[in-house]
Formats: C-alpha cells, structure tokens, sequence
C-alpha cells in the first residue's frame, strides 16, 4: 500500500469525487438517448452509487442537470472570450467559432438539446439563469463578430436573429439528427471525415453569404 492510497480521504473530497461521477454518467446518458429521458435510478446504476446520493448532491433530476450546464459554461465561453480579445480579422474569427462549435458539440452533442429542455420546463429563476449565462454571451459575440465584420469591410449588413438561428441550427441537426444522418446519407456525426466536410461546406456558406457584395 502506498502512502497516498493510505492517506484518509476527507469529506470534501469524497463529495467532490462523488458528485463528479453521477454528472459522468448522466452526461453519458444524455448522449446516448438524445435527451433527458432516462431515470435517476439509471444515472445512479451508471456511477455504481446510491439513488440516494442524487437527491443528497443536487437535490433532484433538474438540478443536476442544470449543475452539468454550469460545468460546461466555460468550455462553452472561453473560446468566445479568447477569439473576441484576439487581433484576428472577423472572418477568421467567423472560422474558428464555427469550426470550435462543432468540436463543442462533437463532445457534448447533448448540449443544444438540454439547454432548451431545461428552457422549456425549468422555473422563471433557472431560465433566466441558463440564458445570462449560456445563450446570451453567444448571441452577444455573434452581433459583435458580424459589427467588426461589417466595419472592416469584410461582410455586408447581416441581421444577427437570423444568422444566430442558420448557424446554430445547422450546426445542432448534424447532432440532434443522427438517424437522419445516418440512415439518410449514410454517414455518421462522430465521424472526424464527415465533421471536417460539415465544418468546410459550412463556411463556404456562411462566409459567401456575409461576405460584402461587390457592385
């Protein structure tokens, strides 16, 4: 026996450690079923702990997954926060946020889906919360990625409703719509070949459509 393994654990630890394992598990079912239709008894069966120690550490199915959001929010906003400092024009910049939010949603393809349904059934409070915090900033960054664009002379006048709702969408079908995928093209999202073709085809798009028109 070492003398780590002989060291008493603390509480605090333990909790931490404890905590940690039941959003891995339920982050994996969340990946798996598409959305948040599993039970507690599953996320516990997931971790190998007691059903009990998700009501002990988050007081119930909702607030544990809202705590995942909250783990997530800076994997979600430092890039956005790193690209708005950067000195790179704004279509490379429109480069690196699509391609990052692909690579965002490849590892967390639950992430769109469970923003919304905690949205559409969560308490005014959390709601509001989950939107400051998550939906916001992105919105934020957009408008200001296409204002710098547009200032540069790099993009024409591009409404931010309307190309927040393309390039999201877009981006979250090729996870959200798996079977489509799948049994439509016959490809698969988690495929790095087929994300590097949704990534390109995507810019080609995206950047043709903004892009300042010569007349």
């Amino acid at each position: 026996m070492t003398r780590d393994s002989a060291r008493p654990r603390s509480p605090k630890g333990d909790a931490a450690e404890g905590r940690g394992v039941l959003l891995s598990a339920a982050r994996e079912l969340l990946s798996e079923h598409g959305d948040s239709r599993f039970s507690l008894a599953e996320v516990a069966a997931r971790a190998g702990r007691n059903i009990a120690l998700v009501s002990y550490y988050f007081g119930g199915k909702e607030q544990m997954l809202a705590a995942i959001l909250a783990e997530d929010e800076e994997v979600v906003l430092g890039p956005l926060r790193t690209l708005a400092a950067s000195d790179l024009p704004a279509e490379q910049q429109l480069e690196q946020h699509i391609t990052g939010l692909v690579d965002l949603l490849a590892e967390r393809p639950y992430l769109n889906t469970l923003i919304h349904e905690l949205l559409r059934r969560s308490g005014k409070t959390i709601g509001e919360d989950i939107t400051n915090r998550l939906i916001k900033p992105i919105i934020d960054f957009q408008a200001a990625l296409l204002a710098r664009g547009l200032a540069e002379g790099a993009f024409r006048t591009v409404d931010p409703f309307v190309f927040h709702l393309n390039l999201m969408g877009g981006i979250e079908m090729l996870f959200s719509a798996r079977s489509t995928v799948r049994f439509g093209f016959g490809l698969r999202a988690d495929d790095a070949k087929v994300r590097e073709r949704f990534i390109r085809e995507t810019l080609s798009l995206v950047m043709d459509g903004a892009r300042a028109r010569n007349t």
